[in-house]
């Protein structure tokens, strides 16, 4: 169980970056030069990484055995 939620958040990962290559890309396609849309393109960027970076951490960071007998005592132990 604890692969099926590793497995969900690459692919949370996956489809964060890939929004942000397709939104900065469609800022650049446009070609927004004002100098408000320059800020704005640094800050999503700035927001898009930092919260790769909090998913990247956390992912690495838990304690996939632990969450694993947890859920399996949750879901298999409680249907019984």
């Amino acid at each position: 169980m604890a692969q099926i939620i590793f497995f969900i958040s690459i692919v949370a990962l996956v489809v964060l970056s890939a929004g942000t290559v397709v939104v900065v890309f469609h800022f650049f396609q446009y070609r927004l030069k004002k100098d408000k849309h320059r800020r704005m393109i640094a800050l999503f960027l700035v927001g898009s990484l930092l919260l790769f970076f909090l998913e990247l951490v956390m992912l690495l960071g838990a304690d996939w055995s632990a969450i694993n007998e947890v859920i399996g005592e949750y879901f298999f132990k409680n249907s019984l």
